[in-house]
């Protein structure tokens, strides 16, 4: 099998040989030499013959519109005066009025033909919150969510979940573990003390792990 030698290499483009090699006529130094020596003095096939379809823009004026700068070249736009579309100008715009926030009372700018009534997404979701639910919700269905979800639903049960995390700095108390999948526990039942379920004193920081380990432990001793 014939290999190519690496000064051969520096003269032909890797690419072009690798084709070569894959369609199977790589020619040896040898060939290669002896057709240079054959073309040696002779002029080109291609020398004094003209194209048998001429080029489009042959003795056409081009038109370069962000090319002003070049030489001899003058734009149509020169000494036109574009209209002014900025700001208040544009066709499209739209003025911009005060409102009150209807949660926070505070001041906000929108556009006039909006329909935003809140100057932030909290905003919004707390007064959703507090004046869409039970009766005055679109999805009131009677009262048939269980007391139980109702409760662990609420935001004085996710408050109270929130200040049991950052009083122990989201970290378990059984195996010291910080981060992960967190569970608030309450240490006396929740069920048997409804007067502690929002207390932060009756609560605290377990991974999913320890809290499964703790309810275990909770549930041997009361069928003992």
């Amino acid at each position: 099998m014939y290999k190519r030698p690496k000064e051969v290499g520096t003269k032909i483009s890797k690419g072009r040989l690798d084709r070569k090699a894959l369609l199977g006529y790589l020619n040896s130094p040898e060939a290669r030499a002896k057709m240079s020596a054959a073309r040696k003095g002779k002029p080109s096939n291609a020398k004094g013959k003209k194209h048998r379809i001429p080029a489009w823009n042959k003795g056409k004026k081009m038109f370069y519109p962000n090319m002003g700068r070049k030489s001899g070249y003058i734009s149509a736009r020169k000494g036109v005066k574009l209209p002014n579309f900025s700001g208040i100008h544009h066709p499209r715009w739209i003025n911009i009025t005060n409102r009150i926030c209807k949660e926070c009372n505070n001041n906000f700018e929108t556009k006039e033909n909006s329909k935003q009534k809140f100057c932030s997404r909290k905003c919004s979701y707390s007064w959703n919150r507090n004046n869409k639910r039970a009766e005055k919700s679109l999805n009131w269905k009677g009262g048939i969510t269980p007391i139980n979800k109702l409760i662990r639903c609420s935001p004085e049960y996710i408050n109270w979940r929130k200040k049991v995390f950052e009083r122990d700095n989201f970290i378990c108390q059984e195996c010291k573990e910080k981060g992960g999948v967190l569970h608030s526990h309450h240490k006396k039942p929740f069920a048997s003390f409804p007067e502690l379920r929002f207390d932060s004193n009756n609560g605290i920081t377990l991974c999913k792990k320890c809290h499964l380990k703790v309810k275990h432990k909770a549930i041997q001793e009361m069928e003992k």
